[in-house]
């Protein structure tokens, strides 16, 4: 677990410190998603179970 914990903070650093490489990421992950990717939620139309944003 902490191999995978320090791979990710490293990844995120070398994509914080490097505009090229976040945008060469970002241009992969669009690519890979496709031109007609449209986000669906899994629940469908349901609301949450809580509605965490209202106060009591």
């Amino acid at each position: 677990m902490m191999v995978a914990v320090k791979t990710m903070t490293m990844t995120t650093m070398d994509l914080f410190n490097d505009a090229k490489l976040l945008e060469a990421a970002k241009k992969e992950f669009n690519d890979k998603r496709g031109p007609n990717f449209k986000y669906e939620s899994l629940v469908g139309d349901i609301p949450p179970p809580l509605d965490i944003r209202k106060s009591k």
